[in-house]
């Protein structure tokens, strides 16, 4: 098979596992917007295969999980769907680590799992594992509300990276001011390396750095010019500025 032809499999295999899971996990997400009737048989199904083969909270001391369905609360709907628009219109960027792969395998309790069926699991693996790791935490000084900011916190999430997020909404008194007296101005994201002395400001030259220092040198597409930040800039308009000031 051609490389293009691997790839495009590889994408269908990772695109049906993804609808698998969220498939699975559907009944348990959104059970507050459908009557308990209708989803009885699905909730049961999906408890049944999370409580005995599907690990999703504290470790027990015999080596299996206690599982803790994910569930939203009804008054916080309006919040997350308002939330998933900047994941939306960002195509999931920061969802996965660089290098993503997913695979089966027999079914090991003891180990993590997203998915369990028919005696087999789901597992998942990445390539960061072979990238130079920060020995301190990162610092970065940002604010939510702010797309630039959100492109950074996506390259953080690829690479799966050790960071300490200081928010510096506009009024905030703890870490803005830190921020502007490192830097000497109020801009952000604003990123503090302690493991090489890096400072910088502007999120293009941040996620460069970021890729170089700790991953395999090349920025995805997605995180590539202002596509990043204007796609972000649109998604966080739903949430009408939330995270920008301080209270």
């Amino acid at each position: 098979l051609s490389s293009s032809r691997c790839a495009s499999m590889k994408g269908q295999q990772l695109l049906f596992s993804l609808l698998l899971f969220a498939a699975l996990h559907s009944a348990r997400s959104f059970a507050p917007l459908f009557p308990s009737s209708l989803l009885r048989a699905k909730s049961h199904a999906f408890a049944r295969l999370s409580m005995q083969d599907g690990p999703s909270g504290r470790k027990n001391a015999d080596g299996t999980f206690d599982a803790k369905p994910f569930y939203a609360r009804p008054d916080q709907i309006a919040d997350l769907a308002a939330c998933s628009v900047t994941s939306m219109l960002r195509l999931g960027t920061g969802a996965l680590t660089a290098g993503f792969s997913m695979g089966m395998a027999k079914n090991d309790p003891a180990v993590y799992s997203a998915v369990r069926l028919g005696g087999m699991m789901l597992t998942e693996g990445s390539a960061v594992g072979s990238y130079a790791r920060p020995e301190t935490p990162l610092q970065i000084y940002e604010f939510e509300s702010c797309p630039f900011c959100r492109k950074v916190r996506e390259a953080v999430a690829v690479l799966d990276l050790d960071v300490e997020f200081r928010p510096c909404p506009k009024g905030g008194q703890r870490f803005r001011p830190q921020a502007v007296s490192l830097g000497g101005k109020a801009q952000f994201p604003y990123l503090v390396d302690p493991n090489t002395g890096a400072a910088m400001y502007e999120s293009g030259d941040i996620v460069q750095y970021l890729f170089e220092q700790y991953g395999d040198g090349n920025v995805p597409w997605q995180l590539q010019g202002t596509l990043p930040v204007v796609t972000a800039g649109l998604g966080l308009l739903a949430r009408g500025g939330a995270g920008g000031r301080a209270v």
